[in-house]
């Protein structure tokens, strides 16, 4: 499988990929940031960036949705904010 990334400016394979992450990072006092990356043995891709947790969890859900449907046979867009 092929996931685009959010900024259209990386394609990553999933034929090394260890685990795709969601992360919180916090800005400042309050103000977050929600993350989904692609991690390799050496390496971690950031695929996509949200300002709500609750739109990275539903992008993530939707990317396991697709990769247990379509057996890694396809290509993943990120979607916008």
């Amino acid at each position: 499988m092929m996931i685009l990334s959010q900024d259209g400016k990386k394609i990553v394979s999933t034929d090394n990929l260890n685990y795709i992450e969601f992360e919180e990072k916090e800005n400042n006092y309050k103000s977050y940031t929600y993350t989904i990356s692609a991690n390799f043995t050496k390496e971690q891709t950031l695929l996509g960036k949200y300002k709500t947790y609750e739109r990275a969890k539903e992008i993530l859900e939707d990317m396991y949705k697709k990769l247990k449907a379509e057996n890694f046979s396809f290509t993943y867009e990120m979607p916008k904010e």
